[in-house]
């Protein structure tokens, strides 16, 4: 079929937020450890805390070396 998946390192997309971008959304939140589980503010946040987020935020973790690679 020819399409390409990749199993994250780290628990969800929501553990990929730097601490700067969830505080811009959210002055009193903090970014999530490798593993910690997101909680309900959080993904109702994740839009607007993706959009403080850039290429560069990204390019040394897994999830932005498999996006690199489409």
């Amino acid at each position: 079929m020819g399409f390409r998946s990749h199993v994250l390192d780290r628990r969800a997309l929501e553990n990929y937020f730097t601490d700067a971008a969830v505080k811009a959304v959210d002055p009193t939140g903090a970014a999530l450890g490798p593993f910690d589980k997101p909680n309900k503010r959080a993904k109702d946040l994740n839009g607007s805390i993706a959009l403080h987020m850039s290429r560069q935020d990204l390019e040394s973790t897994d999830l932005g070396q498999f996006l690199a690679s489409l």
